[in-house]
């Protein structure tokens, strides 16, 4: 009897002891269920928070006044009250990106990047391609000759090979064959095809270029490096941009400068022949203005403060025409 009554007592416990695990599995994965369904919902929240975040930066672009010029004096380009952290729905939205200032510090602003502050690729000629790449992707002259070259064949509407270029001869020989597109560049990361662009030069020059926009370089909104990028002596550059900035040397700021015209450069400084010759060549070839037409949102979405925290950040290049709303052309998100 007594050994009967011990059987049933390890079965008992046996029988226990496997509900104690079954209930710790399924406590687990319940848990673990209601941890990814927050996680979801976080990311679904961040994501709608940075899309609200987007629509509010097209409207600081639609109803800013009519202006001779677009500067980082516009509300749009710099207002943290506006664009920094905004309590939204449980969660915070901010309108962020940075500007280098004269001598190569990184600035954050609050507000909508003019995207006309960089180069575009597909408009610039075959010398300032050259240029661009010697300064900077660091290459030597002869390199960035033949790699320009290259740029140039990828984006032209011939077949006909540049002295150094590259066609669909080339591309087609390769272990895995493609063709050139013989149209402008749609995203900067095309430059990727391109016979000798390798990750680490366009890692150097993609801050720097744009493939949307008239191809002219606002002298209101860009920095220092993009104009000695685009051709104009480092000493140039940094003093348009030291003038531009004003007395804190802060850019988007109430003492800035603003140039009314291209032209209006030479009130920076009194220019040496060379530097004269070096503006009058890009104003030639026009390739600088003091207008734009499109920009860039970067809207960061995220249910905390904390830089830890879950976020998403949506990216859009934004056209606008006059009369017109503006036309999101470039959308991604992470």
């Amino acid at each position: 009897m007594k050994t009967k009554s011990a059987s049933i007592l390890v079965l008992t416990l046996w029988v226990l002891s496997l509900l104690i695990l079954f209930l710790i599995g399924v406590g687990q994965n319940v848990k673990a269920h209601l941890n990814f369904a927050s996680h979801m919902k976080k990311r679904v929240k961040n994501y709608y928070i940075a899309k609200a975040g987007v629509e509010l930066g097209i409207a600081a672009i639609s109803q800013e006044e009519d202006s001779p010029t677009e500067n980082l004096q516009a509300s749009w380009a710099n207002d943290q009250d506006l664009f920094k952290e905004i309590s939204l729905d449980g969660g915070y939205l901010s309108l962020t990106y940075s500007l280098d200032n004269a001598e190569g510090q990184q600035q954050v602003l609050y507000g909508v990047e003019d995207e006309c502050s960089k180069i575009n690729i597909n408009k610039i000629p075959l010398e300032n391609i050259r240029i661009l790449l010697e300064r900077a992707a660091d290459l030597d002259q002869e390199e960035a000759i033949d790699l320009a070259a290259a740029i140039k064949d990828w984006r032209d509407a011939d077949k006909s090979v540049s002295l150094g270029g590259a066609e669909d001869q080339y591309y087609q020989g390769l272990e895995q064959p493609y063709q050139t597109s013989n149209s402008e560049f749609e995203l900067i990361q095309e430059l990727l095809f391109v016979r000798g662009v390798t990750a680490e030069i366009f890692s150097k020059i993609k801050e720097v270029i744009t493939v949307y926009g008239q191809g002219k370089v606002n002298i209101n909104t860009t920095d220092a490096f993009t104009l000695y990028a685009l051709g104009l002596d480092k000493g140039f550059a940094q003093a348009i941009i030291q003038f531009r900035q004003g007395g804190d040397q802060e850019d988007g700021t109430g003492d800035d400068n603003v140039f009314d015209s291209v032209n209006s450069i030479r009130e920076a400084k009194a220019l040496f022949t060379e530097e004269s010759a070096q503006l009058n060549q890009l104003v030639s070839k026009g390739l600088l203005t003091v207008n734009s037409n499109t920009f860039r949102i970067n809207s960061l979405g995220k249910t905390v403060k904390s830089e830890t925290g879950p976020k998403r950040l949506i990216s859009c290049v934004v056209e606008k025409e006059e009369g017109q709303q503006p036309k999101i052309v470039y959308w991604h998100e992470k």
